[in-house]
C-alpha cells in the first residue's frame, strides 16, 4: 500500500521572484484563494481547512477554500495552472495530482513541472485496506485467495481515479496477478469512511481515515502501523 502525501502549491511565478518585488512588499493585501481538488469532508479537504486557517492567522489574511472536484483533480489543477501568478491563489494537491495523471491521462490540462511550484508538505496520511464485517477475511492474504476464486467479480473501491487508494489496489493486483473491479466513491463522506455514490456494496476498500466505532473490518494499514487504527 501507499503512503498518501498533501502539498502546497501555487502558479508560476511566485510574486517573491523577479518581476514581482514591489508586489511582493505587499503581499498579502487582500484574500487568498485557496483551490481544493477533494469534496467536502475528504482527507485532502480537512487538511486544507486546518492548513489555510492557520496561514490566515499568520498572513492576517483570509483564507478562501474553493472546492473544486472532478476528472482525478484535473480540473482544480488546470484552473490553478490558469491563475494570475499573484500569489492569491494557492491549491492543495497529492502525489496522484502531480504523478499518477501524467500516465493516466493523455492532456490533463496541465504540466506540474512547468505550471507549477511546490510550496510545501503539510502532512502525510497512511492508506487501509478494509472489508466488511460479513467477511470472513482476516488478513490480505485472504482477500486475494477471494478474489482468485471469484475470478475478477470481487471489487474493491477508493476516493475516486487515479487517488492514492485507486493506485493502492493497482499496486496489489499487480503484485497478485489478480484482477478486481474498482468502483470509485469520489469522496462522499458518511461516519467517517467513504460511501458509495451508485452500485452495489463493495467487497473492500483501501481509505485513509480514522476508523469509527463498529466500522469495517481494517485487515491492512499501508506505509506504517497506527496502533489507534486497530
Amino acid at each position: 500500500m501507499m503512503k498518501r502525501r498533501a502539498l502546497l502549491a501555487t502558479s508560476l511565478a511566485l510574486p517573491f521572484a523577479a518581476p514581482f518585488v514591489v508586489r511582493a512588499q505587499q503581499w498579502p493585501s487582500r484574500t487568498i484563494r485557496m483551490i481544493v481538488p477533494y469534496a467536502p469532508g475528504a482527507t485532502g479537504d480537512i487538511g486544507g481547512r486546518l492548513y489555510g486557517e492557520e496561514l490566515g492567522k499568520t498572513l492576517g489574511q483570509s483564507v478562501v477554500i474553493d472546492n473544486k472536484t472532478g476528472a482525478g483533480g484535473t480540473i482544480a489543477m488546470a484552473e490553478l495552472a490558469r491563475a494570475v501568478p499573484d500569489g492569491y491563489t494557492l491549491g492543495v494537491l497529492a502525489q496522484g495530482l502531480l504523478v499518477y495523471n501524467l500516465g493516466l491521462y493523455k492532456n490533463p490540462g496541465y504540466d506540474p513541472f512547468k505550471d507549477l511550484v511546490v510550496l510545501s508538505i503539510n502532512f502525510s496520511v497512511a492508506n487501509v485496506l478494509i472489508v466488511h464485517p460479513s467477511n470472513p477475511a482476516k488478513t490480505v492474504a485472504d482477500v486475494v485467495e477471494q478474489a482468485r476464486a471469484k475470478k475478477g467479480e470481487l471489487t474493491f473501491s477508493s476516493g475516486g481515479i487515479g487517488t492514492s487508494h485507486h493506485m493502492s489496489g493497482v499496486l496489489l493486483e499487480l503484485r497478485t496477478g489478480v484482477k478486481r473491479q474498482h468502483m470509485p466513491r469520489f469522496g462522499r463522506l458518511e461516519r467517517g469512511w467513504y460511501i458509495q455514490v451508485s452500485g452495489g456494496p463493495s467487497n473492500s476498500e483501501a481509505l485513509n481515515l480514522s476508523r469509527p466505532a463498529g466500522a469495517s473490518e481494517m485487515i491492512f494499514i499501508g506505509y506504517r502501523q497506527h496502533p489507534t487504527l486497530l
